[in-house]
């Protein structure tokens, strides 16, 4: 068994000694810029869920959701994936 010395031991368990460097901050406008653009995916991404979805379901008739859901999987592949992208933004 081998000891370490406090001086190895602090290589690994601190951070170096020169840390005072900044990551430099986003301006106000690109962060504005980047929410909007967000905003903007997460508009198009519920239109097209919802749109994807028109036709799929029939209220009242499980059996005619069941085979529009077999017969369309994409579309409903795309009404699942613009849902989850809107509640995930």
């Amino acid at each position: 068994m081998s000891a370490l010395s406090p001086l190895s031991l602090r290589a690994f368990t601190s951070a170096p000694r020169s840390s005072k460097a900044r990551t430099p901050a986003a301006s106000p406008r690109f962060t504005a810029r980047m929410a909007g653009l967000f905003y903007l995916l997460m508009i198009l991404a519920g239109g097209m869920a919802v749109f994807a979805r028109r036709g799929l379901i029939v209220a009242g008739d499980a059996a005619a959701t069941a085979t529009n859901l077999m017969t369309y999987p994409t579309r409903w592949q795309l009404t699942v994936a613009g849902e989850l992208l809107v509640v995930a933004w």
